[in-house]
């Protein structure tokens, strides 16, 4: 399943728990972290890096400021 807005993630949580595969991506860095952490860590109990990856979050000011410019 690929929710190309996921927001919040509701559909995402819905598929993993018809333990379907999926992904999901946003371009609020800050939706996508608040994801990771409310709702695959602590109410899924998901580990991130061995039940999911999160992927093009900038890790540097220089990264966000290529995400700003692009």
């Amino acid at each position: 399943m690929f929710d190309p807005f996921c927001g919040c993630a509701t559909t995402l949580e819905a598929a993993h728990r018809l333990n379907r595969k999926w992904a999901g991506i946003d371009i609020a860095i800050h939706a996508v972290k608040r994801v990771a952490k409310v709702r695959w860590q602590d109410r899924l109990r998901l580990v991130e890096g061995k039940d999911f990856v999160v992927d093009g979050v900038p890790r540097t000011l220089e990264g966000a400021c290529d995400l700003v410019a692009a």
